[in-house]
């Protein structure tokens, strides 16, 4: 399964810099089972889901985690895993 940044039809949503949603189409240039390669359709530096996310719309509000201030859940036995 590629990333999940990739969604069907090649489009990805993207997060503006006030955190609205806009829904995408790019150009694939290749993808593995982790990484999506993108030959247009995407500026650097710019935000793009990478998380399972339903009922999307285009506009909408959306409220950015990033893995440096997710939440963490460790069990007792465990190794932490985001």
């Amino acid at each position: 399964m590629a990333c999940l940044s990739l969604r069907q039809d090649n489009s990805v949503y993207v997060v503006s810099a006030d955190n609205i949603l806009s829904i995408r189409q790019v150009d694939v240039y290749a993808t593995t089972s982790e990484e999506v390669m993108f030959k247009a359709g995407l500026t650097a530096g710019e935000q793009v889901v990478t998380s399972v996310v339903n009922n999307v719309y285009e506009g909408m509000k959306v409220n950015p985690i990033n893995k440096d201030n997710a939440t963490v859940v460790v069990s007792k036995d465990d190794e932490p895993q985001l």
